[in-house]
C-alpha cells in the first residue's frame, strides 16, 4: 500500500534529489547538483507517494514563493507544481493529488497550480476545480517585458472565495503578474 510523505527540501537526500530530477525530466536541470537544487527550491516542500520499500512512486512540489499582482495588489499563494509519476497509468498521480488537496486544506493554504488543456481529464478525475483558459492571463517579467504564460488552466487546490473570484475574473483587461522574489521556478 503506497504511503504519503512530505519533506522540506533541506531534508531530501542526494539520491532523492537525483530521482526527483529524473522524474521531472527537464533538460537544463538533469545535472543539477543537490546543493543547487536545495538552494533553488529552498522555499518548497516535496510531497511523495512511496511504496512499502520506500521507492518513489510519484512526486509533486509545493512552493511557498508564489505571488501574483492582480489589480495592483499582491496576493500570496502556495503553488502546486512538478507532479510526476514513476509509473504511468497506475493511479499514483490521482492518489497523490488527493493527499495534497487534503493536506493543503487542513493547513488552510491558498494554493493553485497550472496545466495544459490536455491534462483536463486527469484533473477532472481527481475532483480538482479548473479555471479553464485563465492561466494565459498570467504574465511574468522577462528582460523588461511581460511574457504570457504558455499554460492554459489554473488548478484550484484550495482557495478562499475572494482569491477564486479574482482568478475567475482574469481577462485581457484584468491580468495577473507573477512576482518572483528569488530565482525559484
Amino acid at each position: 500500500m503506497p504511503f504519503y510523505n512530505i519533506k522540506p527540501v533541506d531534508d531530501l537526500t542526494s539520491l532523492e534529489i537525483l530521482l526527483i530530477l529524473d522524474l521531472w525530466n527537464i533538460d537544463s536541470w538533469k545535472f543539477m547538483e543537490p546543493s543547487e537544487f536545495r538552494s533553488r527550491f529552498r522555499q518548497s516542500e516535496i510531497h511523495f507517494l512511496k511504496d512499502e520499500k520506500g521507492s518513489i512512486l510519484c512526486i509533486a512540489r509545493i512552493s511557498f514563493n508564489f505571488t501574483l499582482m492582480i489589480s495592483g495588489a499582491d496576493h500570496y499563494f502556495t503553488e502546486f507544481a512538478g507532479l510526476a509519476s514513476a509509473q504511468k497509468h497506475k493511479g499514483f498521480g490521482l492518489m497523490l493529488v488527493k493527499h495534497i488537496i487534503e493536506n493543503i486544506q487542513q493547513r488552510n493554504l491558498d494554493s493553485i497550480g497550472f496545466c495544459d488543456k490536455k491534462l483536463r481529464p486527469f484533473y477532472d478525475k481527481s475532483g480538482v476545480t479548473l479555471i479553464h483558459d485563465a492561466a494565459g492571463f498570467i504574465f511574468q517579467q522577462a528582460d523588461g517585458e511581460l511574457v504570457k504564460s504558455s499554460l492554459d488552466d489554473i488548478i484550484v487546490v484550495n482557495l478562499k472565495d475572494s482569491h477564486y473570484r479574482q482568478l475567475v475574473g482574469l481577462d485581457e483587461q484584468n491580468i495577473a503578474i507573477l512576482i518572483l522574489q528569488d530565482k525559484e521556478l
